[in-house]
Formats: C-alpha cells, structure tokens, sequence
C-alpha cells in the first residue's frame, strides 16, 4: 500500500528534510540566543509540572548538557533555564583529542555533550537503566540537531570518543558518562 508524500510546510518537516551532518564551520561564535535555544530543545523544561522536551523513562532525569566554547565549559541547568561556568579555559582542543581527534570538534564554535547519570535510572529500572538514558540521550540529541537545522545552523554527533576523558573535559557530574559529543556552528 502506497502512502501519501509527507507534508513539507511546518518547521519541524522543514528541519527534518535538511538535517545533515555538518563538520565544517564558518568562525562565528554562536550568539546567546542561539545556545539558549539548543540547550532548551535538549532538555528544556516544556511545563509546570517538570516536563522535558526529551522523553524520561519514569521522570528520573538522567540526563546532564554541558556546553563547551572558547569561553569555557557551562553546565545546563533546566530547570532555571540557565547556565552554571564549571571551567573557564577553552577545552575543544583537548575535547578534540579525546574525540579521537576529529578535528571539527575544535572547530566547532559550540560543542554540546549529552551525558546521563545512569544510576538515578537505575534506581527504578535495574539492568535497563543504561538502555533507557541510551534512548533519551538520542531524542534529546535529535531535538538538538533539529534546533539547530532550524536556526540555520550546522551539526553533528560523534560517537567516536574516550569516554572518561570526554566526562572529565567537559565537568560533567561523578557517575555521569557521555552518550553523544554534538558539535554546532554556522556551515561554513
């Protein structure tokens, strides 16, 4: 049985379409608007009762953003809707290396690592846990990538890396491992 074509005229169709790994970028820095919206698509609180924009098996909410540039290396906070500085030097040259030196990731003017504490998930999902924050660091990972195709900008998931150099690189919290390393930019 034939389906109909996909419809093409809402912004989430539109983002769906052009989404493409993007590994060169032009060196403009992204503007606050611009991280405040991928970081909000990832994991951003979508209503009063704690909701996220990414699925969470049974509300334990695994997940930690960190966002690293030339600025620094910022823990996202969701709840706030806000950004906490946990190392103030540039570390996308040293994040690079432990991405097995894919050198994109140095270039990248953002680079936003998913990482999930899957302990809080184990608590009420013993030997799942790791595959249910796998799953939720891939939507939240997509919904990033999809911000940013309809922000006009380019992105890429790595999964080619060290994880305990990624974890210490970019502050994420003891116990927490990196499922994704997502570097955004223009396209250049």
């Amino acid at each position: 049985m034939k389906l109909p074509p996909p419809e093409t005229n809402n912004r989430l169709d539109k983002a769906l379409a052009e989404r493409r790994s993007v590994r060169r970028y032009a060196p403009r820095e992204l503007s606050f608007d611009e991280i405040s919206q991928l970081l909000w698509a990832g994991q951003g609180v979508t209503s009063p009762n704690g909701y996220r924009t990414a699925p969470t098996a049974g509300g334990t909410l695994p997940l930690e953003l960190s966002l690293i540039t030339a600025s620094g290396v910022f823990r996202y906070d969701p709840r706030d809707h806000a950004l906490e500085q946990v190392a103030g030097d540039d570390r996308r040259k040293p994040l690079a290396s432990a991405c097995v030196n894919q050198r994109f990731v140095r270039e990248a003017p953002a680079v936003i690592v998913v990482g999930g504490a899957v302990e809080r998930t184990a608590r009420i999902y013993r030997d799942r846990a790791r595959r249910y924050v796998a799953l939720e660091a891939g939507c939240a990972s997509q919904n990033i990538m999809l911000e940013a195709v309809a922000l006009g900008l380019g992105s890429v998931m790595i999964g080619a890396y060290h994880d305990d150099e990624v974890a210490r690189i970019a502050g994420l919290p003891p116990g927490a491992i990196p499922f994704a390393v997502i570097p955004v930019g223009v396209p250049g």
